[in-house]
C-alpha cells in the first residue's frame, strides 16, 4: 500500500491502481512483512471473512488471533499491523471450500487439454 504522494490524490499505490480497475476493496501492506506472519494473517482474514464478518471486522479478528497465539517480539506490530483494508468493508459471501462438483468439471477439463496435446503431438509428427 505505500506509493508516491500524488498532488490532490494522496498516495498513489498498489491498492490505488486495483481500486481504479474496479476492485471493491484492497488489502495491502504497508511494508514488507515475513511470508509466514503474512499467510498466517490472510488465512485467518479469510476464514472470517467465510464466516460472514465485514471485511474491516475480519481483519481485526485475524489480527487480535494473530496477537494471541504469539508473544515477544513475534507480537510487535511491525507483524500484526502492516495489512490495511481499502475501500468498502462490507461482507462479501465467501464459502469454505471447492464442491466436489467442481473438483470433477476441472479434472475433465485437465483430461482434455491433455488429449487435445497429445493429438497434436501426433499431427506434428505426420
Amino acid at each position: 500500500a505505500d506509493g508516491k504522494g500524488g498532488s490532490g490524490e494522496g498516495i498513489v499505490g498498489l491498492q490505488y491502481g486495483m481500486r481504479a480497475a474496479g476492485a471493491a476493496a484492497t488489502l495491502a501492506t504497508l511494508w514488507g512483512v515475513a511470508d509466514g506472519t503474512m499467510s498466517e494473517l490472510t488465512s485467518s482474514f479469510y476464514r472470517h471473512l467465510a464466516d460472514g464478518q465485514d471485511k474491516d471486522q475480519a481483519l481485526r479478528s485475524a489480527q487480535l488471533a494473530y496477537l494471541a497465539n504469539h508473544d515477544g517480539i513475534e507480537a510487535s506490530p511491525f507483524f500484526w499491523a502492516a495489512p490495511v483494508l481499502s475501500g468498502d468493508p462490507s461482507a462479501i459471501p465467501l464459502t469454505r471450500r471447492v464442491g466436489p462438483g467442481w473438483m470433477w468439471v476441472l479434472g475433465v477439463g485437465a483430461l482434455a487439454v491433455g488429449v487435445a496435446w497429445r493429438l497434436r503431438l501426433r499431427t506434428a509428427d505426420v
